[in-house]
């Protein structure tokens, strides 16, 4: 009898330490979920101030020096 509440015992912790390891291991995942996004998110407003900043007038086309579509 007292082995047998052992092992319910063992099996108890076994699933609460999986349980647990369980919610860090998604808590992690969320954690470089939202870090990514907000990677993403800076790397894409970056790009459209860099869009912004260009000229976009026929003259500023046609007077750049990296122009390589002439």
């Amino acid at each position: 009898m007292i082995g047998l509440i052992r092992a319910l015992l063992s099996i108890a912790g076994s699933l609460t330490s999986w349980a647990q390891q369980r919610q860090l291991i998604d808590a992690g995942a969320a954690r470089a979920t939202l870090d990514g996004i907000r990677d993403a998110d800076a790397n894409i407003a970056k790009a459209r101030a860099a869009r912004d900043a260009v000229d976009h007038s026929d003259a500023g086309v046609r007077n750049d020096p990296d122009n390589r579509d002439r």
